[in-house]
């Protein structure tokens, strides 16, 4: 009997159920506005440690392209400000 390898499946499932808690605790307590609590935070980061190559790709991908879509809207805004001075 493997009883180090039993432990080390037991805290992962620990882990795990900790994780569900935590994300249960915060679908009851409703949408709260500012940062996160820190708990879900490293729980949402411990889940993107475990995605797949291509769901981070996709996530880097929406992420630049959300970068440069503020960057184009804050373009626009610097240039119809100096317009309105101009």
């Amino acid at each position: 009997m493997d009883v180090i390898g039993i432990i080390n499946e037991l805290r992962k499932e620990l882990e795990r159920i900790d994780g569900l808690i935590i994300a249960l605790e915060s679908l009851q307590a409703g949408r709260r506005r500012g940062r996160p609590p820190k708990a879900l935070q490293q729980l949402r980061a411990g889940a993107m440690e475990q995605e797949s190559p291509v769901a981070r790709r996709a996530a880097k991908a929406v992420k630049k392209a959300s970068k440069k879509k503020a960057a184009k809207k804050a373009a626009k805004k610097k240039k119809a400000s100096k317009k309105k001075a101009g």
